[in-house]
C-alpha cells in the first residue's frame, strides 16, 4: 500500500541577499510539481542586512577586537545560528554579532549542552573586551 500523503520539513540557512520568499520560490522551482505544497513554517526571519566594514560600528568593533586579541585577524563572516540580533534590526543600519571568547575543539561538544562553560581567563578577557567596545574601541 502506498501512503496518500507525505510531509517533510527542510531547514534552510538563508544567505544575505536572499529572503524566505525567494527560497520558497526556488524550492517550488526545483520540486517542479504543482501538487506539492511548499510553505514556510511560522517564526522564520529573513537574513540581517550585511554590515559595511567601513561603518563606524564595524570599525569600533574591530578596534576592540584588535586591542583584546592583537594577533587575531578581523574579518566579517556569517553567523549561522539564530541570535537576538533580529530584535535590533529596526534600531540600526546593521547588527554586528561577536562573542569575545576563544573556542577550543573540546568546547564544541559542550555547546548548548551539558557542562557548557567559559574559562575564567576567557571571562576576564570578555570583560576587558566590552570595556574597550563601550569606550569606543580603545
Amino acid at each position: 500500500m502506498l501512503p496518500q500523503s507525505a510531509r517533510a520539513v527542510v531547514n534552510h540557512r538563508i544567505l544575505p541577499g536572499d529572503t524566505i520568499a525567494s527560497v520558497v520560490a526556488r524550492d517550488r522551482e526545483v520540486i517542479g510539481d504543482a501538487g506539492v505544497t511548499v510553505r514556510p513554517l511560522p517564526g522564520g526571519h529573513d537574513p540581517s542586512r550585511p554590515a559595511s566594514t567601513d561603518s563606524p560600528g564595524f570599525k569600533t568593533l574591530a578596534a576592540a577586537i584588535r586591542a583584546t586579541y592583537p594577533h587575531v585577524p578581523v574579518a566579517p563572516g556569517l553567523v549561522l545560528g539564530a541570535t537576538d540580533g533580529r530584535y535590533y534590526e529596526g534600531l540600526a543600519a546593521a547588527t554586528l554579532r561577536f562573542t569575545p571568547t576563544t573556542m577550543r575543539p573540546t568546547d564544541l561538544a559542550r555547546f548548548h549542552g551539558n557542562d557548557e562553560r567559559v574559562s575564567i581567563t576567557d571571562y576576564m578577557r570578555a570583560i576587558g573586551f566590552y570595556e574597550r567596545l563601550i569606550g569606543g574601541g580603545r
